[in-house]
């Protein structure tokens, strides 16, 4: 077993994570994430640091930078080595008048690089985001979204609640987002037993866990689950739903504007 404690400071900012591990019938750390954050409540270092014979000691730290509308504009990572930190990888973003994001470079494992170009319409709304990587001499296309948008009408109930008959995970609503989107799956009947373990998790474009939205025995149905950003800043993140053989992962994007 292990669990996850949150702690936040008194303008609801989380500022420490803890993972311990149940060992011996009693909780042992494994691993604390610190965020530190300025004067206007933007995160501007996370620190992970590993349990080892009976201390803290540093393994990771990220550091974001952000300009005068609180845009974050760069994000740098590093190593702890023993002694020191060591650049890793540095990733950068700029935005329009607007404070709309357009582009993301970020890199990835090894010499991979990837930039996003995200376009929008007069009223600010994202219309397509174009996902490119360096294939060692030119941009190439990776992944094209569009999005388009509709006045809301009406709203249709289903009162048909018939038991799912496969594994479903819905694209999250809204995307872009800022600071909530929710997310809907559903688990099928299992002819075996009455319940499944389910994991429901998000991720960023690095591969590195940010949130646990799901960790439980569920019956079969429908679920909804509220996943709040207010932490994390802006950015393309993966959602993953894990149950048995199952796992599908949808993207999303997060978009923090200049007033969070």
């Amino acid at each position: 077993y292990w669990k996850w404690t949150y702690t936040y400071d008194g303008n609801n900012n989380l500022i420490e994570r803890l993972w311990q591990d149940w060992e011996n019938a009693e909780w042992v750390n494994f691993l604390k994430i610190a965020y530190g954050y300025n004067g206007n409540n933007n995160m501007i270092e996370e620190l992970k640091m590993r349990w080892e014979d009976s201390d803290w000691v540093n393994s990771e730290k990220n550091t974001y930078t952000y300009d005068g509308n609180n845009n974050k504009i760069e994000e740098l990572d590093q190593d702890w080595d023993g002694s020191n930190w060591v650049d890793r990888w540095k990733a950068t973003y700029t935005y329009d008048g607007n404070n709309n994001m357009v582009e993301e470079l970020v890199p990835g494992d090894g010499s991979m690089m990837f930039k996003n170009l995200f376009t929008y319409d007069g009223d600010n709304n994202l219309i397509e985001g174009l996902y490119t990587f360096w294939d060692g001499s030119s941009w190439a296309n990776d992944e094209k979204s569009t999005y388009t948008y509709f006045p809301i009408t009406g709203i249709g109930l289903d009162k048909n609640e018939n038991i799912p008959v496969q594994f479903a995970l819905a694209q999250n609503y809204p995307n872009p987002f800022n600071p909530s989107t929710t997310i809907k799956y559903q688990i099928p009947q299992d002819v075996k037993r009455e319940t499944r373990e389910v994991r429901l998790m998000v991720y960023d474009l690095l591969g590195r866990e940010v949130a646990t939205l799901v960790n439980e025995e569920q019956q079969s149905g429908y679920y909804e689950v509220k996943f709040n950003s207010n932490y994390l800043s802006s950015g393309v993140f993966y959602y993953q739903l894990r149950s048995g053989s199952f796992l599908e992962t949808k993207k999303m994007i997060h978009l923090k504007s200049s007033q969070n």
